[in-house]
């Protein structure tokens, strides 16, 4: 037993995780309990908290495939490719872009995370791959490196290392793991630069979450700049670090 719904007084009765069988909003359906705060209570699992796989579209939608509905809407210039797995989606780099919801899931104040794509730039042009304005986001650079941003610091592309070669017109595997501690970055499995420090936490902000773009301000709610120009598949969000070999297992046998 534990502390079900994070008043700070354990065992009260429920069976270990029954708490997130029932139709509390901060909970989800499997799992077990983790604290945000006081009467403030979330789902801790293993996978990853959003999947896309940018393959089909419901609705007008691209579909979440972990399990939370987290199902983003697709605009402007985009359009259903062939990807390095199934299907992609093809961004135009001047309007196309996926807005996320805006869930709690998305907007935590983590102590850890993980973002992995596979991407095909058209051009050697900087284009945000997925972001959540000045909260946290990955990067592609006008010269094919990637970085991670986040805000559990200044906010700056760039200041958590970053590194690697992404060319254009072909695909490349791209994941940024921070820690709490550091940040390393990978490229097709490899680890790219040196891991740099970056401690801390991220402190949600009020803006959407996007792929292709970034709205650039902490309250943006559509995107601003850094549209990306090339296909897009297999988006990974999770709210802790995965490991080199969990990276890897990405690459070789997807989710």
């Amino acid at each position: 037993l534990q502390d079900n719904d994070c008043d700070t007084t354990v065992d009260e009765g429920w069976s270990l995780g029954g708490a997130c069988d029932n139709t509390d909003l901060d909970q989800c359906a499997e799992g077990a309990i983790a604290c945000l705060g006081a009467f403030e209570a979330r789902c801790s699992r293993d996978g990853p908290t959003a999947y896309y796989t940018m393959d089909e579209l419901i609705g007008g939608e691209v579909p979440d495939h972990a399990g939370d509905g987290l199902h983003g809407s697709r605009l402007g210039g985009v359009t259903t490719v062939a990807g390095r797995v199934g299907l992609a989606q093809q961004f135009d780099g001047s309007t196309g872009r996926v807005k996320l919801p805006q869930f709690r899931q998305l907007n935590q104040p983590l102590t850890a995370q993980t973002i992995t794509a596979w991407i095909k730039p058209s051009d050697n042009a900087a284009g945000v791959i997925v972001a959540k304005g000045q909260q946290w986001g990955l990067r592609r650079n006008a010269d094919g490196t990637i970085s991670y941003a986040n805000n559990a610091g200044v906010f700056c592309y760039g200041c958590s290392g970053g590194g690697g070669v992404t060319p254009a017109d072909n695909w490349s595997h791209v994941a940024a793991v921070w820690d709490g501690t550091t940040v390393t970055h990978y490229v097709t499995g490899t680890q790219v630069g040196l891991p740099v420090a970056r401690t801390g936490a991220l402190t949600p902000t009020d803006s959407r979450a996007l792929i292709g773009c970034d709205s650039g301000f902490a309250t943006g709610k559509d995107c601003n700049l850094r549209w990306f120009n090339g296909a897009i598949d297999e988006v990974t969000l999770f709210d802790y670090a995965l490991t080199n070999t969990e990276v890897l297992s990405l690459i070789t046998s997807g989710l």
